[in-house]
């Protein structure tokens, strides 16, 4: 019986300090105009920042960018937004995916605008990373652009300062030239070299090649490959004649592959001739020369 009136007591309380005075500016009623509670807002990466490694699934906790004078691997290029049904998959799309490809070709497409020339002409690697699952779950939608600069075909990124934004015509990222070895007719071994220097290969350009990864690697095993005639007329066209010529092709892993660089790398290849010099637009005169 005592809680009782002790609980009538703080209603008659409450009651009473609601018939105070009031302060200036409030009018007493409790249900009329309160702002509405804004919708939650999802997180979604920056563009313009840098990072030390790829993150496939970026997240709040494993999120860490840096200013990109310091040391660092990757680059952020671009943020993107999946819209429609592509907004409405249960998960982030999969590799190789209808959704994962357009993800990709957009990243492409930046990538060649921010670096100033189509990025697959240098030592350049992009990656895509999306959110994870259970930001996806939550509205994000978003995907992430990733840039980083390579030593030497097929390495890991390597560590640098300063942003990739306009250095399409930097030196330091053209492919150039090259001296293979060679055992049984297989490389074995490359090193970048300049195209002053003795070497046996030139990086002439690239080519689209739209096929499944099951054709890429059905045909690389063959003596006369269809990665080989499409280089040879690469070279050709590179050295403004036709020749007849050796080629090295670098095709992009699997991965890459799937996800849509379709982009074969073609190299003049002259064998046990060694070259001191460009052979770019030196046409039959000049060939080997």
């Amino acid at each position: 019986m005592k809680r009782w009136k002790a609980a009538i007591t703080i209603t008659l309380a409450l009651l009473v300090s609601a018939c105070a005075e009031l302060p200036s500016g409030a009018d007493g009623k409790l249900v009329n105009e309160w702002p509405g509670i804004a919708d939650p807002a999802g997180w979604t990466p920056e563009a313009g920042n840098c990072h030390d490694e790829f993150q496939n699934f970026p997240s709040r906790t494993n999120y860490r960018p840096m200013d990109c004078s310091k040391l660092h691997r990757y680059e952020f290029v671009h943020v993107g937004q999946f819209t429609g049904a592509d907004a409405n998959l249960a998960n982030s799309p999969d590799a190789g995916t209808p959704a994962y490809r357009k993800a990709w070709a957009e990243c492409d497409a930046k990538t060649t605008e921010f670096l100033g020339g189509p990025w697959r002409d240098r030592k350049i690697t992009i990656k895509v990373g999306f959110p994870t699952g259970e930001a996806w779950g939550g509205g994000a939608h978003w995907f992430l652009c990733w840039v980083a600069q390579l030593p030497q075909l097929n390495r890991a990124p390597i560590f640098a300062s300063g942003s990739l934004k306009g250095k399409f015509a930097d030196p330091n990222l053209e492919y150039g030239c090259y001296q293979l070895t060679t055992a049984d007719d297989k490389v074995t071994d490359f090193t970048s070299t300049a195209c002053t220097a003795p070497h046996n290969a030139e990086f002439v350009g690239g080519v689209d090649w739209n096929v499944e990864w099951s054709v890429v690697t059905a045909e690389a095993e063959k003596e006369a490959s269809k990665q080989h005639s499409i280089c040879v007329n690469a070279v050709q066209g590179f050295v403004g004649a036709s020749v007849n010529t050796g080629t090295w092709t670098w095709t992009p892993g699997e991965a890459d592959w799937k996800a849509g660089d379709h982009f074969l790398r073609c190299y003049l290849y002259t064998g046990k001739i060694s070259l001191k010099r460009s052979m770019k637009g030196v046409g039959a005169k000049g060939w080997l020369k």
